[in-house]
């Protein structure tokens, strides 16, 4: 049999919830890691946006507005949370094929 084929250990239930409850112990203290990480990444200070970013959206271009007093990722157009429509980075629009990261950086030469 290979590595790959091989089945765990059949065991007593008793022996399965030790080891699961052993198990869930581990996953919990894995999962208050992963919120403290979390928690930290949101309170990162931020960086004031100085590059004029241009969107495409269903009625052309619109541009990310300077000194806008909105979270960060409010910007004029985008969709926002249960209200739909308005503009979308071309990124998101579906109906166009996506740009690669090479042409990108092609674009800004």
């Amino acid at each position: 049999m290979t590595a790959m084929a091989r089945l765990p250990e059949v065991v007593s239930r008793e022996e399965w919830l030790r080891a699961r409850k052993e198990l869930l112990a581990e996953e919990k203290e894995v999962t208050r890691a992963r919120d403290r990480v979390n928690a930290a990444r949101r309170r990162l200070p931020m960086v004031r946006v100085e590059k004029r970013y241009v969107f495409e959206g269903p009625h052309g271009q619109v541009r990310h507005v300077r000194g806008r007093r909105t979270r960060p990722r409010a910007l004029p157009g985008l969709p926002r949370q249960g209200l739909g429509g308005g503009a979308r980075p071309a990124a998101l629009d579906r109906r166009r094929p996506a740009r690669t990261a090479g042409a990108h950086a092609a674009a800004r030469r």
